[in-house]
């Protein structure tokens, strides 16, 4: 019985301890409100929302809240100048406040700098931690929020952010477009998580130019990626010479004739050229010798077109490797990203070759069976008309 009443004596003497530590104060955080000129007020609002929202949830001491007045109409009350340290222990102990957090933003929206400043009032010690934000907007509030705890000594990776495709108006459909994402094959499924930072990103299609993008992904935020595939420009083909007309043409063109003379003779020719044999070889030879270097002439420009699209790829691969990225370096395209372009420019060039060595076979054989073949040989008639005492005389010459 007595053991009994002992027990229960120090059970209630431990609850009772228990409730005087929980309302024991455990002190008080003050955050100042974040200071920061150029910046939408909007985005101001979101980031400073975020900061006190992280600090309360990560700091032991007892938030308190908002504080009516900005940080400079509280330096002022507090008796003190500036934005140092000792500004705001000043602050804090007018207060009564255990620490005191201080949060600026300068800079622009394009590139801004984050500072965060804890102080502790008792000491006056002081811990920092500055960080870069790009393109500030409401949505680097879940950035700010892991380096808030970052200050507390709370370790907190960055969410993934996003990459998100758009097909530019007059550009091609991307659903059969190949995507590398650090020069690693990628799928649209792996743009959903992608780690914040900067990334590299490259679409390439048959019988387009390629696309490249280099920009930073945000901690949880979508990056919109406008994608514009442009097709290749085909050459214009330049038709092969007209072959000249094999006829001859004897119709005499005097140049600065001396005007007729009633006492000459006047003459008057007509040619007539009979249709003759054909040259059946040199019309075969020809028509074969056109084919083939019409034949040369499209594979010739197909291959032109994917040496351009091969040549921009590399291009792109080696501003890479100046820009610094190493793994682009001593690469080639051919060896991964368009092996199969390379390979099919490598068959077209072939194709192209042999048939311009046909067309020129073809022509020759064909200026040889000109000469060998003889057609039937032409008429000529004319007739001579002096006109002399008035009489017409009519001379017929055939040869």
């Amino acid at each position: 019985m007595a053991l009994a009443c002992t027990l229960a004596l120090f059970a209630i003497v431990g609850t009772h301890l228990s409730v005087a530590e929980a309302r024991r104060p455990r002190g008080t955080l003050l955050v100042l409100g974040l200071e920061a000129e150029g910046f939408a007020a909007a985005d101001v609002e979101a980031l400073d929302a975020a900061i006190r929202a992280e600090a309360g949830e990560v700091s032991s001491l007892q938030l308190l809240p908002r504080p009516a007045l900005d940080t400079a109409s509280m330096a002022l009350s507090a008796g003190c100048e500036g934005r140092g340290t000792a500004c705001l222990v000043a602050i804090g102990k007018t207060l009564s406040v255990t620490m005191v957090l201080e949060a600026t933003l300068t800079g622009d929206s394009s590139a801004a700098t984050l500072t965060l400043k804890l102080v502790r009032v008792s000491n006056g010690r002081d811990q920092s931690l500055t960080r870069t934000l790009t393109d500030v907007a409401g949505e680097s509030a879940a950035e700010v929020r892991v380096y808030v705890a970052h200050l507390f000594g709370k370790k907190r990776e960055l969410p993934p952010g996003s990459i998100a495709l758009v097909a530019t108006r007059g550009g091609a459909d991307l659903s059969d477009a190949r995507i590398r994402l650090d020069d690693k094959a990628a799928t649209e499924k792996d743009l959903k998580r992608v780690s914040p930072g900067s990334h590299r990103l490259e679409l390439t299609k048959v019988g387009h130019q390629a696309f490249l993008w280099q920009g930073q992904v945000h901690a949880g935020r979508e990056t919109k990626v406008q994608v514009l595939l442009e097709p290749l420009v085909a050459q214009k083909l330049t038709p092969p010479p007209k072959l000249p007309d094999p006829a001859v043409d004897l119709t005499p063109k005097p140049k600065d004739a001396p005007p007729p003379d009633e006492a000459q003779p006047k003459v008057a020719a007509k040619v007539e050229t009979d249709s003759g044999g054909p040259r059946i070889f040199t019309w075969i030879l020809s028509g074969g010798a056109v084919a083939a270097g019409v034949v040369g002439a499209v594979f010739g420009v197909q291959k032109l077109s994917l040496d351009s699209e091969i040549s921009q790829a590399q291009d792109v691969r080696n501003e890479a490797c100046r820009a610094g990225d190493v793994a682009s370096c001593n690469r080639s395209v051919c060896d991964d990203t368009l092996a199969e372009d390379c390979g099919s420019a490598d068959t077209k060039a072939t194709v192209a070759t042999v048939a311009w060595v046909m067309a020129g076979a073809f022509a020759v054989g064909a200026v040889a069976a000109f000469f060998v073949e003889t057609p039937d040989e032409p008429a000529f008639e004319g007739a001579v008309i002096p006109r002399v005492g008035g009489g017409d005389v009519a001379l017929r010459v055939r040869f």
